[in-house]
């Protein structure tokens, strides 16, 4: 899926005067209430709900780890790391495999869309959303949804596991 949304996200058309028209591929996600777009390129893999081991003393956003391909990869809670509150009912459809650079992480969350590819000029400034690790906003289905900065957000998870341990885990 990853190769076929950057095949996808690259120049498509000629706009005016002939300048190419660059598109982005986003994947919307909701955590709770909050919608966020993920670089779609970056979704190794869209699954159902997965059951994931708990580690004890870990970190809120990095609980645990979730089977994945034969290996464990570690499950960021994103709404966590985003300073989003969890209701005691949170349910989660669907579990996201994202990776960036070398790292790979299960993502819970409760609801997943399509792929949208929206010209390179959609996306502005964050002026409207207070989401952390937000690099841009983009308008969908009548809502302001914040497009995540995943080199930020997978630098503090790597920054934050090595002063921390493991997977976040106290030493």
């Amino acid at each position: 899926m990853a190769h076929y949304c950057s095949r996808l996200a690259g120049p498509i058309a000629l706009g005016v005067l002939g300048q190419e028209v660059m598109n982005v591929a986003l994947m919307p996600v909701r955590l709770e209430d909050t919608w966020v777009a993920l670089e779609a390129s970056a979704v190794s893999e869209v699954l159902g709900p997965q059951t994931c081991l708990m580690v004890p003393r870990s970190s809120p956003h990095l609980p645990g780890v979730c089977a994945w391909r034969g290996r464990a990869i570690p499950v960021l809670e994103l709404a966590a790391l985003l300073g989003i509150s969890r209701s005691d009912h949170a349910t989660f459809e669907r579990t996201l495999v994202v990776s960036h650079q070398q790292n790979t992480v299960a993502m819970p969350v409760a609801e997943a869309r399509a792929v949208l590819f929206l010209p390179q000029s959609e996306l502005r400034q964050v002026h409207a959303t207070s989401v952390r690790f937000a690099r841009a906003e983009v308008d969908w289905e009548q809502r302001v949804v914040a497009v995540l900065d995943l080199d930020a957000l997978f630098g503090e998870l790597v920054s934050g596991s090595e002063s921390r341990g493991r997977f976040g885990v106290d030493a």
